[in-house]
């Protein structure tokens, strides 16, 4: 008795083609955060390249690191800013350059260490970085040092005064020269709006900030704006908090703000805290503060809204 001969049913496959534009983008939005997945679906077909793209490169994070020549010779930096900034005005195209929407530019890890070089960017070079990105809406400075104004060559041109909008702008762990801290002003002056301003741990100088550098400042409008000056693991008190406080109450942002977020860590800050409120007045819609390093024992948050 033989076996029965198998009946073979043709299937007419259905090619991922067919399937509609909208579905495939959808399924991509899900591997929006895996880079090694994005670029596998990167080749797969024209219909999942777009996408594909889009979130590849929306997100920019370029990483400044140190390098060791030899055992006995100090470390130095790859200076990845400046080729990342000549790369972006010569190279790149103006494809790649519209799906950037978020801009993190992160320094030497190492920084504080013995003989580790200091990350550096200019007022100048952000601005061209920026020109060359406009649909750029989130910007990420940590562990760089801005460079005085002084020090950056006369054929560099005039900056950018109010001319840019950021719905994100964050400033962590950022260094300023001691005696010319216009860095830190110049690279702000080029806004005229920011959504939300982030500042914490600036290595800021002893002095107040000067009248000319606020006048940097005039046509910034700074709606929301969080705060983190000290911390308790940190040795000393920072600066940061001071000095911050100062910039705004002297600028024209303390009538635009609507909402604010700090953290203090002595009374003197709430105190100095208590002042920019005043001058806020009515404009401000939300405040947050964070008291956890005064009161011991308690969870030291309390957040006020009207």
């Amino acid at each position: 008795m033989g076996y029965p001969e198998p009946m073979w049913t043709t299937v007419k496959a259905t090619g991922i083609s067919k399937l509609p534009q909208e579905l495939i983008d959808r399924v991509l939005d899900y591997l929006a955060r895996d880079a090694i997945a994005l670029r596998s679906c990167s080749f797969v077909c024209r219909s999942w390249l777009k996408q594909s793209r889009h979130h590849l490169f929306g997100l920019l994070r370029i990483r400044d690191t140190q390098i060791c020549t030899s055992l006995r010779s100090r470390p130095v930096l790859q200076d990845r800013f400046q080729a990342f900034c000549t790369f972006i005005t010569t190279v790149a195209s103006p494809g790649f350059c519209a799906k950037v929407h978020t801009l993190c530019l992160l320094g030497n890890e190492e920084r504080h260490e013995r003989q580790s070089p200091e990350s550096y960017i200019s007022a100048h070079m952000l601005a061209n970085i920026l020109g060359q990105l406009p649909r750029v809406r989130i910007l990420e400075l940590n562990r760089v040092h801005f460079t005085p104004l002084s020090s950056e060559p006369r054929t560099a041109g005039p900056l950018p005064i109010g001319k840019m909008k950021l719905d994100v702008l964050s400033i962590g762990r950022v260094g300023l020269e001691e005696h010319t801290p216009d860095g830190l002003f110049s690279v702000l002056g080029m806004f005229s709006h920011l959504g939300m301003l982030r500042v914490s741990y600036l290595e800021t100088p002893r002095h107040s900030p000067s009248q000319a550098d606020l006048q940097r400042l005039e046509r910034l409008q700074v709606h929301r704006f969080s705060l983190k000056g000290h911390s308790s693991m940190m040795p000393a008190p920072s600066r940061t908090m001071p000095y911050m406080l100062s910039v705004l109450l002297n600028s024209n942002s303390v009538h635009t703000l609507q909402s604010v977020e700090i953290k203090c860590c002595t009374m003197d800050q709430v105190a100095s805290f208590g002042q920019l409120i005043s001058a806020a007045g009515a404009h401000l819609q939300s405040i947050a503060v964070d008291i956890a390093d005064i009161a011991k024992g308690s969870n030291g948050a309390f957040a006020v809204s009207n």
